[in-house]
C-alpha cells in the first residue's frame, strides 16, 4: 500500500511541479553526483565571471525524528494532497508508540507525537515534502540531500540565519558541529607583458 501511495504522491508533486529543483533526494534521475555536477557548474562559471563565492555545509540534527505531524500534514494539504490519501497518511503517522530496552529493562511505552518512520517506503519522500520551502527560504542557492544542505553565496551570514530560523519555526535543528564552511574564490592577476 506504501509504494502504491507513494507513487500517486510523487505523480502529483512530478506534474504539479511542486517540488524544488535543488532536491536531490529520494527521487529517481537525481543523485548526488547530478547535484555535484551542478555545483561545480556554478562555480566555475561564478569563477569565469570573476565573481566570490562561499559554500556551506550543514546537517539538521535529526531531521527524520523532529518532522511534526501537524505541519507535515498542513504542507501536505497546501500542496494538494488531500482526501483518501490524506486521511491515509494522517492514519499511517498517527497512533505509533515506541518504548526503549536497556539492559533488558523495558521502559513504559509512549505515544510518538513527530518524526517519520525512516525504514518505511513513504517516510523519505514526506520528509523532502517537510523540507520542501526551505531553498526558497534564502536568497542564495540552496541544494539539498536529504538532511543536508548546501548553500553558496556571498551573502551567506544572512542566508545562514535564515535556515535556523527555518529549523525553528519547523522544530528541527540544525547541527552546528556538522556545519563546513568554504571561501573559494581566483584572483584576478595582471599579465605584465
Amino acid at each position: 500500500m506504501e509504494k502504491l501511495i507513494r507513487t500517486e504522491i510523487m505523480k502529483h508533486l512530478h506534474t504539479n511541479a511542486i517540488l524544488s529543483d535543488n532536491h536531490y533526494d529520494f527521487r529517481s534521475k537525481r543523485s548526488t553526483t547530478l547535484q555535484l555536477l551542478r555545483v561545480l557548474d556554478q562555480c566555475t562559471e561564478m569563477i569565469d565571471n570573476g565573481d566570490c563565492f562561499d559554500v556551506m555545509y550543514m546537517d539538521f540534527s535529526k531531521a527524520f525524528d523532529t518532522v511534526s505531524h501537524q505541519r507535515l500534514i498542513r504542507k501536505l494539504a497546501a500542496y494538494g494532497i488531500n482526501g483518501k490519501f490524506l486521511k491515509w497518511i494522517e492514519d499511517f503517522l498517527s497512533n505509533r508508540r515506541q518504548r526503549v530496552s536497556v539492559n533488558g529493562s523495558l521502559s513504559y511505552w509512549l505515544e510518538v507525537l513527530s518524526g517519520i518512520p525512516q525504514r518505511s517506503v513513504l517516510g523519505p519522500i514526506l520528509f523532502i515534502i517537510y523540507v520542501n520551502d526551505l531553498p526558497g527560504a534564502v536568497e542564495s542557492i540552496a541544494m539539498m540531500f536529504a538532511d543536508d544542505t548546501k548553500d553558496d553565496h556571498i551573502r551567506l551570514q544572512g542566508d545562514l540565519d535564515k535556515p535556523l530560523m527555518w529549523g525553528r519555526q519547523m522544530a528541527t535543528a540544525v547541527q552546528c558541529i556538522k556545519m563546513q564552511s568554504y571561501a573559494l574564490w581566483e584572483e584576478k592577476q595582471t599579465l605584465c607583458i
